[in-house]
C-alpha cells in the first residue's frame, strides 16, 4: 500500500482503505472528496477532529458500508452508512485538511473497538491494520500533517 502523501482515507464498501492526497489549490478537496464517494457529499464530524465524508445521495445508489456503519454505531452515530467514505480533518475556518498521524491513529483504535458492537464484520480489524500501516507510514516520517 503506498502511502506518501497521504492526506486523508477512504473506505469503501468492502472495507478497503486507500488514502489519498488533498491537492493545493482551493476546490481541489472538494472534488478529491465527491470523486472519492461518487458525487455530491455530506460531512459527519466523528469528533478529535476528525470529519466523515459520505455520498449524499448513496442511500439511493450504493450499498450498505457494513464496515463503517459498525463504527459509526459504536461511536454513537447514524448506524448505517451506504457506499465509500473519506476521513479526513478540518482546519478553524471549516476548510477540510489532511488527518494528522494522532488522528489516524485514533482513527484505527475506533474501528478496532467498532467489533464489539459487530462481531460478526471481520472487516474491521482488516480496516484498522491497513490504517495502522498508514499511520506508522506518516509518523515514521515525523512530520506534522
Amino acid at each position: 500500500m503506498m502511502v506518501l502523501g497521504t492526506d486523508v482515507v477512504r473506505v469503501d464498501t468492502e472495507g478497503i482503505v486507500v488514502p489519498l492526497a488533498l491537492g493545493e489549490a482551493e476546490g481541489d478537496a472538494l472534488d478529491l472528496l465527491q470523486a472519492a464517494v461518487g458525487g455530491y457529499v455530506d460531512v459527519v464530524r466523528l469528533g478529535n477532529g476528525i470529519d466523515m465524508w459520505c455520498g449524499d445521495e448513496a442511500a439511493f445508489r450504493e450499498p450498505v458500508n457494513p464496515t463503517v456503519s459498525a463504527l459509526c454505531k459504536s461511536l454513537g452515530q447514524q448506524p448505517v452508512i451506504w457506499g465509500a467514505v473519506v476521513f479526513a480533518s478540518a482546519d478553524d475556518e471549516g476548510r477540510t485538511t489532511a488527518l494528522c498521524a494522532q488522528q489516524l491513529k485514533i482513527l484505527a483504535d475506533w474501528f478496532a473497538a467498532a467489533r464489539a458492537v459487530a462481531p460478526g464484520e471481520g472487516r474491521l480489524i482488516r480496516v484498522a491494520g491497513q490504517i495502522d500501516l498508514v499511520y506508522a507510514e506518516v509518523a515514521s516520517r515525523g512530520v506534522q500533517l
